[in-house]
């Protein structure tokens, strides 16, 4: 859903039937364009490219299967870093920003639950 802070009225960005589940959390990228964590079921949680001016999926990440452990995105090196949870793969997944996996797991003794790049 979209907020227009104006005039305080609230519009579907992009359906359920479209994502394919319940998005459970999202990073922008730029403009209109999004990253969303689709939560299907327990341990089924794609993480797809949307445009939410358009109301469409552009991509779903490949070699994603569980992203509950978070997301976040660097727009500076265009880095996509994915809290990955399923079993056996367990750890920090990174991606550009076009869906390319870069490297991951990268492993840490217990499942990721939140992310967030920090420059200083």
């Amino acid at each position: 859903e979209m907020l227009d802070p104006a005039s305080g009225q609230l519009t579907v960005a992009i359906g359920e039937n479209t994502l394919g589940g319940d998005p459970s959390g999202m990073v922008q990228k730029m403009s209109t364009e999004f990253f969303v964590q689709v939560y299907r079921s327990y341990g089924d949680e794609p993480v797809k490219r949307v445009d939410l001016a358009a109301g469409t999926v552009l991509a779903t990440i490949s070699g994603v299967t569980d992203a509950f452990g978070g997301m976040a995105y660097d727009s500076v090196s265009d880095l996509l870093f994915v809290g990955e949870r399923k079993a056996l793969d367990v750890g920090i997944k990174v991606f550009q920003g076009n869906g390319t996996k870069v490297r991951g797991p990268i492993p840490f003794d217990l499942p990721p639950s939140a992310l967030a790049v920090i420059r200083y």
